[in-house]
Order: structure tokens, then sequence, then C-alpha cells
């Protein structure tokens, strides 16, 4: 098999490769189970991207999703921001200063929509921090994962989200969600939405006091709950699958879910809490502050330099002789300095650059007699006479004989 094959083949199935690798990811991004549950960016049952695109196709309403840090929320209006897939240990080991641009937007006329997943912890990092995944026992949808040693769990910040918002982080960490046969979940309290909906699991937000109220009530336990922060509203579901794509398929509660989204025309979905955020790498400040046109050609320059003095421009000449041999192949070396004058000097300069190479070897030497030279001088004036005569264009050959037949006279 010839080289230019083997590279052929090479190219091919690197091609190949690189395009199977391409659809693989696309297959797992486009279902987005690679993200967490309640995530606006999942497709499956346990995502809300179905709430997120059909709000983003109502008229005057314009949907985006957040990845950036909620101590530095802005939004140029009011607007409706979406917390789904919370757990109970958010309100316990998240700082108020965390969360601090969301709370000051929400005193300013906006609305804050927390569901909150109570059977699992998962989402939420040892360290207490929004963003992040926690490393905790037990799975997904199951108890565990902010526990600390001996099976106890952290206590609640003195000035946490939960303190802030008088919500007991320990009172919904005991409630797990469980899913078992559908029952109904009574309005209580005017509110203009519809007078029950389906409640698929057993959690509930446990006692929660003043200014908190009861919105939807299962067996006298508040499961939808409301309470209002300056101008603006905060709402607390005790279940995230009612915004969930299985329920806006199966069970869709469209009163809820208009009344949820308010009269804001813009509404966030917030992922950091889920632990999607932005991380500014060395790539993304390349393309925040366009230096990537630069790099790239800086790599294409460094490239050209690699395959400049790596690879031949010129074919290889001819194999060389076997090793041993004595002598190389080649021409004559009078063909060798005849193609060197050919190329080097002019026909009617012939005979000139050869008294120069004679003068050089013969005229400087010490031993050179005068007449020697008399006849040099005489030479050199009849080839400048001939140069000058109109005659320049006759035979250099006979011009170089009768300067040699010159030269060469005795006495």
């Amino acid at each position: 098999m010839t080289r230019p094959l083997q590279l052929g083949f090479l190219l091919v199935f690197a091609g190949l490769f690189l395009s199977g690798l391409v659809r693989l990811m696309h297959l797992r991004l486009e279902t987005g189970d690679v993200y967490p549950r309640y995530s606006s960016l999942r497709t499956d049952p346990f995502g809300c991207k179905a709430l997120f695109e059909s709000l983003d196709r109502l008229p005057g309403v314009r949907t985006r999703r957040n990845y950036d840090s909620l101590a530095g929320f802005t939004s140029d209006q009011r607007c409706t921001i979406f917390t789904t897939g919370l757990t109970p240990a958010h309100f316990r080991l998240t700082g108020s200063a965390e969360v601090a641009g969301v709370i000051d937007h929400v005193a300013h006329g906006s609305r804050w929509i927390m569901a909150v997943h109570g059977g699992s912890s998962r989402a939420v990092p040892s360290s207490g921090r929004w963003e992040g995944a926690d490393p905790g026992k037990g799975e997904e949808g199951g108890p565990g994962g902010n526990e600390g040693e001996g099976g106890e769990e952290p206590p609640m910040m003195a000035e946490s989200l939960g303190a802030f918002l008088g919500i007991d982080g320990r009172a919904l960490a005991g409630v797990v969600s469980e899913n078992r046969e559908t029952i109904r979940a009574e309005r209580v309290g005017s509110e203009e939405i519809p007078l029950s909906l389906a409640w698929r699991s057993r959690a509930h937000l446990g006692d929660l006091g003043s200014p908190w109220e009861a919105v939807y009530q299962v067996d006298d336990r508040a499961v939808v709950a409301r309470r209002d922060l300056g101008t603006g509203t905060i709402i607390l579901i005790a279940d995230p699958y009612l915004v969930s794509n299985e329920a806006l398929l199966n069970s869709r509660e469209s009163g809820l879910l208009a009344w949820l989204a308010g009269p804001h025309e813009e509404i966030v979905f917030d992922e950091t809490h889920l632990g999607v955020t932005n991380r500014l790498g060395i790539a993304s400040l390349l393309f925040r502050y366009r230096l990537h046109g630069f790099f790239m050609g800086l790599a294409i320059i460094v490239a050209l330099f690699v395959w400049k003095n790596g690879v031949r421009l010129l074919p290889a000449g001819p194999s060389g002789p076997e090793p041993g041999d004595g002598h190389v192949s080649g021409e004559h070396s009078d063909r060798s300095l005849e193609r060197l004058l050919q190329r080097s000097v002019a026909p009617h300069e012939l005979a000139e650059a050869c008294l120069d190479a004679w003068e050089k070897s013969y005229l400087r030497s010490a031993h050179c007699p005068d007449s020697l030279k008399r006849r040099a001088a005489e030479a050199r004036k009849n080839i400048e006479i001939w140069k000058q005569s109109r005659k320049r264009r006759r035979d250099p050959v006979a011009e170089y004989a009768r300067m040699a037949a010159l030269l060469g006279k005795k006495g």
C-alpha cells in the first residue's frame, strides 16, 4: 500500500470517528439528561423545558435562562423568576447575601417561584454555596446528601435564606416526596386560580408561620404557599412536578401555571442552584474580549512554520550512491564548469573574465617577466576595443583563442 493511500485511509477513519463523536454528543445534549432534574435544559419527563418554551411562545413574553450568580442578578424590568428543584438544604446552607440580587428585585415588584424537591439534597454542596452539586450519599430522589458525621444535619446558618424568608429547612428536610395515587389539593383563600389541582406526592411545606399564606392544602397541610416581600411576591411549591415536562403532558394545570408566571413580560429560569453556571475560563475570556481571531492566526502561523521546517518544498533528488562506492555520480567536471559559466558569464564577457582569472594567477607573481606583463596589457587593450566595436557579436571563442595566442607567444 502506497503512502498517499495510507494517509487517505487515515483521514477517512479520523473523519468518521469525529462525526460519530459529534453525533453522540448531539444526541446526549438533545435529551438533556446530562443536566440535573428539573432543569429547563432537559427534555425528558424530569425537565422543565416544555414550560420554558411554552411561555416563550406567548405574545409579549420573553424567557431566558440565568447562569450567573444570583447575588448580582439584574434585569431591566420586573420579572418572574423560576427556581425549580430546590432542596431543603438550600434554605439551611445558602446565605441570604448569595441571592441578594433576586431579593432586591422581588422587593421592587418581581415574582419568585421556588419549587422544592423535598426528597433530595444532592444539588447543594456541603460548603453552603448556591451553585454546584453535592457528592452526598443516597441516590437521586432519596434522602441524604448534606448530613454531617453520625447522620446529623448541619444547623441552619444565622443569616441563611430560610431564616430570612421564615422557612424551617429542617422541617422541609423531613418531608419525603414519594409518588402515590393522585389526590386533590384544595384551594385556600380568594386567589383567582383553580379550586383544586391534582397532587401526586406526600410532600408538604411543614409548618409555615406568618407572613406565609397557604394557597393549596392537602389534609390541612400547605403544599403551595405565598408571601409578600416589599411590592413583590414569593411563591413556595412543595413539589416541582407541577412544572415538569411530564406534568405538562399528562396532567397540565394551565390555570395554576398562568398564575405562577404572573403579569410580567420577562420570565427567568435560574440554573445556578442546579450547578449549571457560567465558569469563566481562558476560552471564555478570549471570546469575551474578541481575541480568538488573533490566537487562531497565531496558530496558523505556527503550523505553517512547523510545516515549512518539516516538509521539503523541492522534490527529492535521485537516490545517492551505495555506501563505500568512492565516487559521486553526476556530470563531468568540464561539463559542470561549462554550465556554471553559461549561467554566470555573458558571451561577450567571457574573454575578459578569462583574462581576469589569468592575471590573478600569473601576472601578480614576483617572477613574472616584463614581456608577459606587456602582452597582458595588449590583450586587455584588444578586449576593450572588441567590446566597443560593432563586431562584439563575433565568436567569443575566437577572441579567446586570439588572446591565448598573444599571451603564449615567446619573447
